[in-house]
């Protein structure tokens, strides 16, 4: 008897896990059923997501339609084809449609950033999109050679534009400016150049010339650059000491960076709008 009762709730316990199990093995069909709907609603939001781009860039843009252009789309500007979200890069592959100096020159393939492309390099029809038929007709076009200055060639004409040259004369000499004395001159500066590269004003340069004049410098026969020049008499203050002129000629410059967007200096504001903060 004690045996029986010992053995009885263990039986029991048995017969109470045998008659869960179909409950169970319900719950389990019943929720991957569940999953399945929920993989099978995913897949078709995804699907009904579809991103498209032009085949070919407009010719014409939107803004030149309010000023009486054509407004109809060609039957290549309604050709689009399917791309995937992540073509949405920053930087775009664009084809230089004209000389854009401190970029590149007409037929050029650069890259910029996407903004600077389409609100100002396609605006002013500088740039597109590059297909291979464009592509190949501004190659075949003839290129008697370098026409824009870009690099490092473009950053020295925007320094040389906004900078004074001071030139060291004596004045206890009489001497007329020559290009050796501007060639030292821009040589204190870290500036190598040839006097052949070098032109002086019409009128000769003298101590009695006081004010302010122009030296031009021709970079790689692209541009004649005028940098404004002034004569600085040097004093001696003892045996091996004398004045010297001043250093920090050169004043700030901007150069764009073509791969990066619009600084907020940079956008112009609507009429009306204001940066000052909300109050």
């Amino acid at each position: 008897y004690m045996k029986k009762l010992v053995q009885g709730p263990k039986f029991q316990r048995k017969d109470e896990s045998s008659s869960r199990g179909p409950y169970r093995k319900m719950l389990a069909y019943a929720f991957s059923l569940f999953l399945r709907r929920q993989s099978f609603l995913y897949n078709v939001q995804a699907r009904a997501l579809t991103f498209l781009k032009r085949k070919y860039p407009i010719r014409n843009p939107h803004y030149l339609a309010l000023r009486g252009g054509p407004t109809q789309l060609s039957v290549e500007e309604q050709i689009y084809e399917e791309v995937g979200p992540d073509d949405e890069r920053p930087i775009l592959d664009v084809l230089l449609s004209a000389d854009v100096p401190g970029l590149g020159e007409r037929g050029n393939l650069v890259k910029v950033h996407r903004n600077r492309f389409w609100n100002h390099l396609y605006l002013l029809r500088l740039a597109e999109l590059p297909t291979d038929e464009r592509i190949t007709q501004l190659n075949a076009e003839e290129h008697e050679g370098k026409s824009v200055l870009c690099g490092h060639a473009y950053e020295v004409q925007q320094r040389l534009l906004n900078m004074t040259l001071y030139i060291p004369m004596n004045p206890n000499a009489q001497w007329v400016l020559t290009p050796n004395h501007v060639k030292v001159a821009f040589r204190r500066l870290g500036i190598m150049l040839d006097e052949k590269n070098i032109t002086l004003p019409e009128a000769p340069v003298t101590p009695e010339t006081l004010g302010m004049f122009h030296v031009h410098v021709n970079i790689d026969d692209l541009a004649m650059v005028p940098v404004e020049s002034r004569i600085f008499l040097y004093q001696r203050l003892d045996a091996k000491t004398c004045t010297r002129p001043p250093a920090n000629v050169f004043r700030k410059i901007r150069l764009i960076d073509w791969v990066t967007d619009f600084r907020d200096d940079e956008l112009r504001l609507l009429p009306g709008q204001s940066t000052r903060p909300y109050r």
